[in-house]
């Protein structure tokens, strides 16, 4: 699993190289945010309707956690 410290502020973007992979954001309490299924190539993800808080991002098997900061 890998975990790394981000910065976002109102959208996070990613390289997804598998279709259909599920992208799941929670935040610390564990609640799901955001949902969706993934398509090959960038992903981006408006994060501005989050709270200023630490998210985590799950995509496949690999999780981020992301710091959103406004």
């Amino acid at each position: 699993m890998l975990k790394r410290h981000l910065t976002a502020f109102s959208f996070i973007e990613m390289e997804v190289f598998d279709d259909q992979q599920p992208i799941q954001i929670f935040n610390v309490e564990g609640q799901l945010l955001h949902q969706q299924q993934s398509s090959r190539g960038k992903q981006r993800i408006d994060v501005s309707r989050f709270n200023k808080e630490v998210i985590l991002v799950n995509i496949g098997d690999t999780s981020e956690l992301i710091r959103l900061t406004k």
